[in-house]
């Protein structure tokens, strides 16, 4: 469930100093925000790579959207680890989706729960998004939600270590996140594609958070997919000769990917994911942790 725009509007923080806004309008800074389709623009465009022209003008994402996806149905590893969360997930929770402006990651079990209430936004506005913000600062105060769902977004930030941080401070104590990066994937969306995680450094980013699970999504096969998908391109193969191999490789991971060993999958894995929860403002796994957790993770 949706949250209620009257409810949402009475939280919301400028994304400069982080105080109250009044009829869009900052009451510490002065800043005043503005709105494109009916949705808050609640962005600091001085410290952002979006252009407020552009983003105010945009009637949808000024980044290209590319992916390798053969199927409307997630990949069985989310869809496995989409269940666990919404186990997790007790009723009246609010989730906060980043980077949800389009349906494509299998979160209807999450966004169609009726007795959760979910906030939802991403650089463009849409249909789904209840505003418009750079997830470098969320413009929601400190410990305000119950969840944080982040999937295939922190690559196409500038610094995901700030964004991470971001994501700690809006969750309450206790409260989940969940968050899906690549590993072994081609450039997507263009000039807005930056960072690439290992599943170590995918868990260092969330040292904050004790951890409740990690592991790779699709594994070598996968990563043939999207490596051919982009050999293809090059080539300029006839359209259907690209579908074909790519729901073929596609469909072929999701048989053999599964087969292979944790550690195989996790070391050629087309994405990594982590669910964590906050436990206190003094947790933070050491550098030694993350040395071990290689080994203890692949045993």
């Amino acid at each position: 469930m949706r949250i209620a725009p009257e409810e949402l509007a009475a939280i919301y923080r400028c994304p400069r100093c982080r105080l109250a806004l009044m009829s869009m309008k900052c009451a510490g800074c002065g800043s005043q925000f503005e709105s494109v389709q009916q949705i808050p623009v609640l962005v600091d465009f001085a410290e952002s790579v979006l252009e407020e022209r552009e983003t105010l003008g945009a009637a949808a994402s000024l980044v290209p959207r590319q992916e390798v996806r053969s199927s409307s149905l997630p990949h069985p590893q989310v869809a496995a680890n989409l269940n666990e969360l919404s186990s997790l997930l007790p009723a009246s929770s609010r989730v906060l989706v980043v980077g949800g402006g389009e349906d494509a990651h299998g979160l209807a079990q999450i966004t169609e729960r009726s007795d959760l209430v979910t906030i939802t936004f991403d650089i463009y506005a849409s249909a789904l998004t209840d505003f418009v913000a750079d997830a470098h600062s969320i413009p929601l105060p400190d410990e305000s939600v119950d969840c944080v769902v982040i999937q295939a977004v922190l690559e196409h930030v500038l610094n995901p270590w700030q964004v991470a941080d971001e994501l700690f401070r809006v969750v309450r104590p206790g409260g989940i996140v969940y968050a899906e990066t690549p590993f072994m994937q081609q450039v997507h969306e263009g000039a807005y594609d930056f960072t690439r995680f290992t599943e170590s450094g995918h868990r260092w980013l969330f040292r904050k958070f004790e951890m409740i699970d990690s592991g790779s999504i699709g594994g070598p096969v996968l990563v043939l997919a999207w490596t051919s998908a982009s050999l293809l391109r090059a080539l300029k193969a006839p359209a259907k000769m690209q579908g074909a191999i790519r729901r073929l490789l596609t469909w072929l991971s999701r048989r053999v990917d599964e087969g292979l060993n944790r550690r195989i999958n996790a070391d050629s894995a087309s994405a990594v994911y982590f669910m964590g929860r906050k436990a206190s403002e003094n947790y933070e796994i050491s550098r030694a942790d993350i040395i071990d957790f290689y080994a203890r993770t692949r045993s």
